[in-house]
């Protein structure tokens, strides 16, 4: 069902928004996530979504929540089996990487999310544990 008003999207600015009923992509840290059948406007421009009934916004963001928080259990397990595998105990990594004496506890819980240059430090010294002494040599 085609609506001829024109709408502005209120994220990008940009006109023509699309009106319909569509399958919808979103993406968290690399994993893509299709929601089926969302009524709403969509944004060709940037992708936002305007929805059109409560239904389809309370079964997106269900999905987009549950996804957000699948991805968080993973990422936890991922960095505590980094850790250990490089020999650290939490508190010798929340001194090497930096956040608080109970920051890689809350990482490995999934309570709190670590920064994005923590990732990546851990992923590689996963590849390059060779590396950490060098690391723990700059302390």
């Amino acid at each position: 069902m085609a609506r001829k008003e024109e709408r502005q999207c209120g994220s990008c600015g940009a006109k023509g928004m699309v009106y319909g009923r569509r399958n919808v992509t979103r993406n968290f840290e690399g994993t893509p996530l299709t929601i089926p059948d969302v009524d709403g406007w969509l944004c060709q421009v940037c992708g936002e979504v305007e929805f059109a009934d409560a239904d389809s916004a309370q079964r997106f963001f269900e999905q987009v929540s549950e996804l957000q928080q699948r991805e968080r259990k993973r990422l936890a397990v991922e960095l505590k089996a980094i850790r250990r595998r490089l020999k650290l105990t939490q508190r010798q990594a929340a001194e090497l990487f930096g956040g608080g004496a109970n920051a890689f506890s809350d990482y490995e819980r999934g309570t709190t999310r670590p920064a994005r240059s923590t990732v990546l430090l851990l992923q590689l010294l996963d590849h390059h544990p060779e590396l950490l002494q060098e690391l723990q040599s700059q302390q």
